[in-house]
């Protein structure tokens, strides 16, 4: 990761980027492989490195997505025949691009890359300017810019309407001006920010949640649901009935029903709760960091 200072925004000290795209993509894994991975070499545990990807970087949160990446530095390289698994598991991948002449192993990566990046952080998708609250020290991939140590008030700054349009016209995180405000406006905002970073994740668990039951209880194995599933909130029982049967290739059996359209309505109604909560906390941040530029 390549790091900078950020001399015209005012607290801010490093930027980090993520890690190149093809390469991250080609030693990440699923967490069922990393469970057997650890399995067959508890050992190798600390080279399995939690693992964002840019596309998981959505507005104020970051989805979780049960991923890791296998990060073995550069002054672990020699060793990696200790772990018997991840060495197998090594060989069998195929590097992200021809490999010409002696080069070292394709799967190194820099030791200055698998070094933790100080939480919490701020993420920011490159290519989408969505702003995301994170505090975890998992590797990043992708065009993901990374602030490390970030307070929260820079997450309502940056992540506000403001802050949107700034990163949009290609103002660069480097560039972008975050003037000193008085403690308790501050405080107001990265409350705020806080409070809107943990709604939109709470929001995203829901979301997984009823949809992980609807495929369990009417998916055939290997079935993966369509776009109307993937949006139930969305859709009323009657339409959510049709989904299953298009997408899902089955039905809601008749003695479910009853049971189930409890259980829609009620997952919808804490949805939409939700949903204007976050939306009458994201219009305050903007109101008051838009009365801030003006004043």
């Amino acid at each position: 990761m390549h790091d900078k200072t950020l001399r015209h925004t005012p607290g801010i000290e490093r930027l980090y980027h993520g890690l190149e795209p093809a390469l991250a993509a080609s030693l990440s894994i699923d967490r069922a492989t990393r469970d057997r991975l650890v399995i067959f070499d508890p050992a190798s545990a600390p080279l399995l490195r939690p693992l964002i990807r840019a596309e998981a970087v959505l507005p104020w949160r970051v989805r979780a997505e049960q991923r890791w990446i296998i990060a073995i530095p550069a002054s672990q390289a020699t060793t990696i025949h200790q772990y018997t698994a991840l060495a197998r598991h090594l060989d069998s991948l195929t590097p992200p691009r021809e490999e010409a002449g002696a080069a070292p192993p394709w799967w190194i990566l820099p030791d200055e890359a698998v070094r933790p990046v100080a939480a919490p952080r701020i993420l920011v998708h490159e290519d989408k300017a969505t702003v995301a609250w994170d505090d975890t020290t998992a590797l990043i991939a992708g065009p993901t810019q990374i602030i490390a140590d970030a307070d929260p008030f820079w997450l309502a700054w940056i992540g506000s309407a403001t802050g949107q349009a700034a990163l949009r016209k290609g103002i660069s995180l480097a560039a972008l001006q975050i003037p000193e405000v008085p403690g308790p406006t501050q405080g107001n905002l990265a409350g705020l920010a806080l409070e809107a970073a943990h709604l939109a994740s709470q929001i995203d668990e829901l979301e997984e949640a009823v949809l992980r039951r609807i495929l369990a209880d009417f998916g055939p194995p290997g079935r993966q649901p369509g776009p109307r599933l993937l949006r139930w909130w969305l859709l009323d029982f009657e339409h959510l009935h049709e989904a299953v049967l298009d997408e899902l290739r089955n039905d809601i059996p008749e003695r479910y029903r009853p049971t189930w359209e409890q259980i829609h309505h009620d997952q919808r109604t804490t949805h939409e709760k939700a949903s204007a909560r976050l939306g009458t906390i994201i219009e305050a941040i903007n109101t008051q960091v838009a009365a801030l530029v003006e004043s």
